[in-house]
């Protein structure tokens, strides 16, 4: 596979991560399983992260009989953990160990 086969693959799955906040939770459901990620990055028009949407946000969504129509927005975590770019390796599984 050449380089640019791999950075287009790269570029569509990170573009099939990216949803809208008015998208509804149902949208949303399909486009996490055609991203294949588990996770899906709420960005707003400017493609600004506002968000995070995951498997388990929907589930939480379903049992509290949250309305699949409503907008994915509405049950994202809306203050995800950031790092700024570049960041180092040993960095970011530091992060993501102290904050699960």
């Amino acid at each position: 596979m050449t380089m640019a086969t791999k950075a287009r693959r790269t570029e569509r799955r990170l573009e099939d991560s990216i949803i809208a906040p008015e998208t509804s939770i149902t949208e949303a459901m399909a486009q996490l399983d055609k991203a294949g990620t588990g996770t899906l990055l709420v960005c707003d028009s400017n493609q600004q992260l506002v968000g995070l949407l995951t498997d388990g946000d929907i589930r939480r969504a379903i049992l509290r009989r949250k309305s699949l129509s409503e907008p994915c927005g509405t049950i994202a975590s809306t203050n995800p953990i950031t790092a700024p770019f570049p960041t180092a390796q040993a960095e970011a599984l530091r992060l993501m160990n102290a904050h699960d």
